[in-house]
């Protein structure tokens, strides 16, 4: 695999998530992100070619931090190296 190219908060639908899901969490159930994606501080997307292979979701308490919600793919995105 190349390096990942990472977009942030690009439009995405339910099926393309819960395809990567899936390929992470065999026991993963189909669900609609769009509340999650909603609620989210930001949102990255990683792919291979047009290939998505990484997600992660940031959430916030409000103020002034964000975490690490929810990930799942091939690959690891480490929030500290986005710029």
């Amino acid at each position: 695999m190349k390096e990942p190219w990472l977009v942030i908060n690009p439009p995405i639908e339910n099926d393309e998530l819960n395809s990567l899901f899936r390929s992470d969490h065999p026991d993963h159930r189909t669900r609609d992100y769009k509340t999650l994606l909603a609620h989210s501080l930001l949102y990255v997307l990683a792919y291979d070619g047009s290939e998505l292979v990484g997600f992660i979701s940031v959430a916030w308490d409000g103020g002034v931090h964000g975490f690490k919600h929810t990930e799942a793919g091939l690959i690891r995105i480490d929030p500290n190296q986005i710029t």
